[in-house]
């Protein structure tokens, strides 16, 4: 038996078609089809729609990438969201759902709008954020081995609960290195403030740390929100 909370998800899935009707695809005309920069990046869209169809959403999500590289445009993230989401990837749903936010802007319809705003608070029930705040332009953070050139002060971070190894490099200098416990529905802020150039130590970061609630709607595994609308 379908739980409510697949049901719900899943009819999302005719969505990776419509989405991209004003791009040049879905119910698209000859002339629109001129809008895709080449032969190679529609057949990797078109692929993309049909792996999806079949359930497979590793391969999927492969040429999804794909016609991202070839055409960066926003729309893309929210089919790679989706199929982050059924590979069970919460974390690089919800990222991928903010970019899809923030870079189409104004350009994103009311109603797909709504759409990725739900998606996102019910994955912020599931996934933990990470918030980095004060003077840290300068320094090199890097998350489970990998620096984040995206991390930016007061931008929420999406991690997957559990522990993950934060690192802050300021000036040649490790100043802050240890394991974090990232917990779902949580925020974990840490701070970085800059103290004084003179004295013996020399100048640098003061790292503090603070966890707090976030505002997602849904706990663990469960979604508790009505079916999203249909996005054309």
């Amino acid at each position: 038996m379908i739980r409510k909370s697949e049901r719900r998800w899943l009819s999302l899935l005719p969505l990776l078609a419509v989405l991209a009707a004003g791009w040049g695809y879905a119910h698209a005309g000859e002339s629109d089809l001129a809008k895709w920069p080449s032969n190679e990046a529609k057949a990797h869209f078109q692929a993309g729609v049909k792996l999806v169809g079949d359930g497979n959403y590793g391969k999927a999500l492969e040429e999804f990438r794909a016609t991202f590289t070839l055409k960066p445009h926003w729309k893309i993230r929210f089919n790679i969201a989706v199929c982050h989401y059924e590979l069970k990837n919460f974390a690089e749903a919800a990222t991928e759902l903010t970019f899809f936010l923030e870079e189409g802007g104004k350009e994103v319809p009311k109603s797909q709008k709504k759409t990725a705003l739900d998606f996102l608070s019910d994955l912020k029930g599931k996934v933990g954020v990470l918030v980095l705040t004060g003077e840290i332009e300068d320094a090199a953070v890097s998350i489970d081995g990998k620096v984040r050139e995206d991390v930016k002060p007061g931008k929420e971070n999406f991690l997957e609960a559990g522990t993950h190894r934060i690192t802050i490099t300021f000036k040649g200098k490790t100043i802050l290195d240890e394991e974090v416990d990232i917990k779902a529905g949580a925020s974990r802020q840490i701070h970085a403030a800059l103290i004084g150039e003179g004295g013996g130590g020399g100048g640098g970061l003061k790292v503090t740390s603070e966890t707090t609630e976030t505002a997602g709607k849904s706990s663990p595994g469960e979604h508790d929100t009505g079916s999203p609308e249909m996005i054309e």
